[in-house]
């Protein structure tokens, strides 16, 4: 006869889903109504906890489908450097229909502090007209501390902004030692009208690996210089001109120069841009390649004409987020030199707890043109100090996950965050 045993897998399964069951049974009854008003927040970049703390006239839900009000956040950068949130109220349930949208540009030299309370004070605004149909008015006081008449403040610098960044890196022990080294250096300017992008970057790296035989010494270089010009045409039409210089050691190129125009066209107007943009882009790229090494296409140097096309979906909306692009490019002296892609994410809130995650990348790679003749060696292909021959690369992630219990959350307790295990 069959002894019973707690160790039985099967049993962990059968009780775990038998509470499931009974949670979520027990989370669908009937909630009384609260004297606070319901507020789910959607924001991945926000700090939750701090929101809580400073936001105390509402409470806190964890599932939008019980909220009175979805607020939504997005974020894209600004050209100087900051960032642009737009704040998307969208009320429910007896406040159905009653919708706002508000933005808040932080300064590029705000701290993550500055930017959190002024987050926190356009959250307290958006949140007046619908607190104003309830009785918690009757406890909220308002405090105006400006100036008047404040005049604007004139840019010195005409909208350009440079940043510069420097890195080393030292690692080693007994028989292993890597040395790295990188800066950049890039500037940008951004109008209603222009919009112009500057980069230029070197990096090296150095790798010794010290054997009972021998040391082998491992070597990386790179050089990268990026320009870019970008018309506003209209609400829907872009045009542009791209050049680029480099050297690789990685791509065997010594000498790459490339230039030519682009264009794109968005179905969305672009004031629409951080709630859903469709985009078509084409590229049009004329190249001039001198290499380290001779190619597999016995060259050492060569002139390339290539057109690129690119198709982006990006849509956020209170049901989740969805990116998909789709792309391709060829050379016009071989057809047959081409490439072919897609990539695509998805964070689909299901409701009632459930959320949805897929991230999918898929290449076709038919144009390696600067692939060294010969075969790499072992520790260029274990380094990957070599770009080596392939037809395609792939990547996916697919998750779900499910949350039960509390529908309210209002209580912040920030101890031992980021907590590592220790024993």
């Amino acid at each position: 006869m069959k002894i019973f045993s707690f160790f039985d897998f099967r049993w962990y399964i059968s009780l775990f889903l038998f509470f499931v069951f009974i949670s979520y049974s027990y989370c669908e009854q009937v909630i009384e109504k609260s004297y606070f008003l319901n507020v789910f927040i959607d924001c991945k970049q926000c700090d939750e906890s701090f929101l809580k703390k400073e936001i105390t006239f509402v409470n806190y839900v964890r599932d939008r489908y019980k909220s009175q009000v979805h607020i939504l956040v997005t974020t894209q950068n600004t050209a100087s450097g900051g960032i642009e949130y737009t704040l998307e109220f969208i009320g429910q349930k007896d406040f159905d229909g009653i919708n706002d949208t508000l933005k808040l540009a932080s300064d590029p030299l705000d701290t993550e502090d500055i930017r959190r309370n002024k987050l926190v004070q356009m959250i307290k605004a958006g949140l007046m007209r619908y607190i104003a149909r309830t009785s918690t008015i009757n406890n909220i006081s308002m405090l105006y501390t400006g100036v008047q008449n404040s005049e604007t403040t004139k840019d010195l610098w005409n909208s350009w902004v440079f940043t510069i960044s420097f890195y080393v890196n030292f690692q080693g022990e007994k028989s292993i030692k890597r040395h790295f080294f990188s800066n950049s250096l890039s500037a940008n300017k951004t109008t209603k009208d222009w919009k112009i992008e500057l980069y230029s970057g070197v990096s090296y790296a150095e790798d010794k690996f010290k054997t009972s035989d021998e040391t082998i010494t491992s070597l990386s270089r790179s050089y990268r210089f990026l320009g870019s010009v970008i018309k506003s045409v209209n609400k829907h039409w872009s045009l542009g001109i791209d050049g680029v210089g480099e050297t690789s050691t990685y791509s065997n190129i010594h000498l790459g120069l490339s230039m030519g125009p682009k264009v794109e066209y968005n179905i969305f107007p672009y004031s629409k841009s951080t709630k859903k943009r469709l985009c078509l882009q084409y590229y049009l790229t004329y190249s001039s390649v001198k290499y380290n090494e001779e190619t597999i296409y016995d060259k050492t140097s060569e002139n390339l004409l290539k057109e690129s096309l690119r198709i982006i979906l990006e849509l956020k909306e209170k049901w989740g987020t969805v990116s998909s692009s789709i792309f391709g490019s060829h050379y016009f002296h071989g057809f047959r030199k081409y490439s072919l892609g897609f990539s695509s994410s998805l964070s689909l809130n299901i409701g009632k707890g459930f959320s949805f995650n897929f991230i999918s990348n898929f290449s076709q790679i038919h144009d390696q043109l600067s692939l060294k003749k010969g075969s790499a060696s072992m520790e260029e292909i274990l380094l990957r100090r070599s770009e080596i021959a392939t037809q395609y690369s792939y990547s996916t992630f697919i998750g779900i996950s499910y949350k039960f219990g509390s529908i309210y959350n209002n209580i912040v307790n920030p101890r031992f965050d980021g907590l590592s295990m220790s024993f």
